[in-house]
């Protein structure tokens, strides 16, 4: 759990920081200063950000923060609430996170594993019909993977019977279930959704 995590990162700091000490009182006098001057030039932030990141991306993406489920170096939260996409962003965006962003093939199985029904994902083509972009600004060229629906009628189609504005959100699976692809949607509809953020920041420890 959590707490056996935090336990064994910190039993590492403090095993690394005696074996430095030692070394480091061995030290000729004019070498120790040498390191003193390196080992100040050390963020000490980044260090333990990444000593916790690479604890949490060896773990299987079943472990849960408060909800969150940590994999691959990301968060992901799977909300149960239904909103239209605009308010599902902005439900992720108050929580320091934002619709997910998919970049592979890895990250789309673990999200298609964790869901049973449609969710809304930071895609849409509100600002210029046909051109999808990311929440982060990404465009699917940049990513470098899509999963439109494939079989029978493709996706996106901007389906216009039921919004005659059009779908211009994407979601990952549908109502009919098939949760393997992603699906236009209008952005009017109310989904579940799925934010996402990054595992660790500076924030958490504070600016050096």
């Amino acid at each position: 759990n959590i707490i056996l995590l935090i336990n064994s990162a910190l039993q590492c700091i403090c095993l690394n920081g005696c074996f430095f000490l030692i070394y480091f009182l061995k030290l000729k006098e004019s070498t120790r200063n040498q390191s003193l001057i390196s080992f100040k030039s050390i963020n000490i932030t980044e260090v333990l950000i990444a000593l916790f990141n690479s604890l949490f991306t060896a773990q299987t993406c079943n472990l849960s923060v408060d909800g969150w489920i940590a994999c691959h170096g990301k968060l992901y939260l799977f909300n149960s609430d239904k909103m239209n996409w605009s308010s599902s962003r902005a439900s992720c965006v108050s929580k320091g996170a934002d619709l997910v962003t998919i970049t592979s093939q890895t990250e789309q199985d673990f999200l298609v594993s964790k869901i049973k029904q449609t969710q809304w994902i930071g895609l849409s083509d509100l600002e210029t019909e046909g051109h999808w972009v990311w929440v982060n600004n990404q465009t699917l060229n940049e990513t470098g993977v899509q999963f439109w629906f494939s079989e029978g009628p493709t996706e996106p189609d901007n389906w216009k019977k039921q919004d005659p504005s059009g779908e211009d959100c994407a979601s990952l699976g549908d109502s009919n279930g098939n949760f393997q692809s992603w699906f236009d949607a209008s952005c009017k509809k109310k989904k579940k959704f799925i934010c996402e953020k990054k595992l660790l920041s500076t924030s958490i420890f504070g600016n050096n």
